[in-house]
């Protein structure tokens, strides 16, 4: 069972920073998880939600060199508002409870892989993009996976379904991850039956809807099982004793705990 490094060692560090990731690396994080998002001068970044308000502190810490506009926003102004230069003067380790003075900007995606991308064995990209509000970053992401070499170790999963077969459309050997928020017994059938249209490996899904048999019917359709996010040692025996092939988890150390 894999352990996938989730937003960096984010149980440890603020979210999705390059202190994140680095220690994630440094505790033997070999598969890594994040997000990514697109700013208005279409740079490549990593940040969970499409406005800084969870990880900034809100508009109270809007640095004063950002333009007036977006500084009457504060942090509740959106990523793809910015450009990254406004971007990176935003401090996003502000988001508890791993809280840090340590300044940390939401880093650019290009950032992040000179930290991860050739130690690293299995890296997700999970594209932000409900209604398509980053228009063309499908593009931009099979562009930059194949510019760092990684392709091959890369797999994309976003729960926008139209963004996904996007993506398929763009590259047919592109790896997907299938990701679902519930997962009702009577819609089993149908979300593996979406998921093998647009040829997923894998099937992400909430560690709250996993039973045995759920995991069997994904297996069964020859997809694999990820479940986000484990923070438990508890939780993560009983996913390696349903046989579930990787974890999400803040921990990359959480079956040492």
């Amino acid at each position: 069972m894999l352990i996938i490094s989730h937003r960096g060692a984010s149980g440890y560090a603020p979210e999705n920073t390059l202190k994140a990731f680095e220690l994630a690396l440094s505790m033997g994080a070999k598969n890594f998880e994040f997000d990514v998002h697109l700013t208005r001068d279409k740079v490549l970044v990593v940040h969970h939600d499409y406005t800084l308000k969870k990880t900034a502190g809100a508009g109270r810490h809007c640095p004063q060199s950002v333009p007036r506009a977006l500084r009457a926003a504060g942090a509740d102004a959106k990523i793809s508002d910015l450009n990254f230069a406004d971007l990176k003067k935003f401090n996003v380790a502000r988001h508890p409870p791993r809280a840090s003075n340590l300044f940390q900007h939401a880093p650019g995606l290009d950032e992040v892989m000179e930290i991860i991308g050739q130690k690293s064995e299995l890296i997700n990209f999970e594209i932000k993009n409900d209604g398509n509000v980053y228009p063309g970053i499908e593009k931009a992401v099979i562009r930059f996976i194949k510019s760092q070499n990684v392709f091959k170790k890369s797999v994309v999963s976003s729960f926008d379904r139209p963004t996904m077969k996007r993506m398929r459309t763009l590259d047919a050997d592109i790896r997907l991850g299938f990701l679902r928020h519930k997962l009702l017994p009577s819609i089993i059938a149908e979300s593996i039956k979406q998921a093998k249209l647009i040829n997923c490996e894998s099937f992400h899904i909430n560690a709250r809807l996993v039973l045995p048999c759920v995991v069997e019917k994904i297996h069964n359709s020859g997809l694999q099982v990820y479940v986000y996010t484990v923070n438990t040692k508890k939780e993560a025996v009983q996913m390696l004793d349903i046989g579930v092939d990787g974890i999400f988890s803040d921990f990359p150390d959480i079956l040492e705990k």
